[in-house]
């Protein structure tokens, strides 16, 4: 500990006489561009050039394209034989349901309809929309029940159809309802019978 107090005196005349080596050189202020303001002035200089534009309507037609022809649904192929099945859309609940006071309706466990609530308003219609055959029979279908039906695309050019056939349409996006039903081929129709659901994948 001697040692060390003894030594600090030391150090510190020693750097007290340390010498100006002097400049070797110019100095610079270092300054560094934030990567916002390089993203600002490249933007600004594709503005200039009309890059920008390109890119603006490059994007958007992009855009366009996904919207109107969205990846089709996969392994699911033309109705050669008809098929016909009920499904069942009854529900085992894992929780208890209540009502806004916090009283049970329905305990966990417990198998719930939901058809014997409420109905299904429209009955569904699933085609491949490049095909046209299928597409005029399905509009054919809707016409005939007065527009209590939803066509459900799995395949096809959704917008450039809607515009053609001045008809709404739905597209079964990543084929989450084909899946859930077991629809495996198009033209299907799906309509409530009782409490059940009937479907069948018919062949025109």
């Amino acid at each position: 500990m001697k040692k060390i107090l003894l030594a600090l005196p030391f150090l510190l005349t020693n750097l007290s006489f340390a010498s100006d080596l002097g400049t070797f050189g110019e100095t610079y202020e270092i300054r560094e561009k934030s990567f916002l303001q390089q993203i600002q002035e490249r933007l600004k200089d594709a503005e200039k050039s009309g890059k920008i534009l390109e890119i603006q309507k490059t994007i958007q037609k992009q855009a366009e394209q996904n919207l109107n022809n969205p990846k089709p649904v996969a392994d699911i192929s033309n109705t050669e034989v008809e098929r016909q099945w009920v499904y069942d859309p009854s529900i085992s609940l894992d929780h208890d349901l209540k009502d806004q006071l916090g009283r049970i309706f329905y305990k966990a466990g417990t198998k719930v309809n939901p058809l014997e609530k409420i109905s299904l308003t429209k009955s569904l219609i699933f085609i491949d929309g490049s095909d046209l055959k299928q597409v005029d029979w399905a509009i054919e279908q809707h016409n005939k029940k007065k527009g209590r039906a939803k066509i459900i695309l799995v395949k096809g050019e959704i917008i450039n159809l809607m515009r053609k056939k001045k008809v709404r349409l739905y597209f079964d996006q990543q084929g989450v309802l084909v899946k859930k039903f077991g629809i495996k081929h198009v033209p299907a129709t799906l309509e409530q019978s009782g409490k059940m659901l009937l479907l069948r994948e018919v062949r025109i």
